[in-house]
């Protein structure tokens, strides 16, 4: 059975896996246990020569997956750009 708890923050902390310090910081936020990582990527796998995400093992999806558990959510089929890797514009998830 599923339960669920009151939402008392929606306060959002956004990074980059490339900008400097990113890991301590997700590891500093990762310290309260209420808090979710909620990753957009459209794909968070390595592959080689794909960017920086592709060869970190860090940001691998299967590496967040078995490091967080349950806190790490992979959203990018929804909320990432479907134009990632192709010459399309930005698209994003609009209400």
């Amino acid at each position: 059975m599923t339960t669920t708890q009151p939402v008392t923050s929606t306060k959002g902390d956004t990074f980059g896996y490339a900008q400097m310090g990113a890991e301590q910081q997700l590891e500093t936020l990762l310290q309260e246990p209420s808090i979710l990582l909620i990753d957009t990527r459209t794909w968070p796998t390595l592959k080689p020569g794909k960017g920086r995400a592709y060869w970190v093992a860090t940001w691998d999806r299967t590496a967040l997956e078995k490091k967080y558990g349950d806190r790490y959510r992979w959203c990018g089929a929804f909320l990432g750009n479907p134009n990632a890797f192709n010459d399309g514009p930005l698209a994003i998830a609009v209400e």
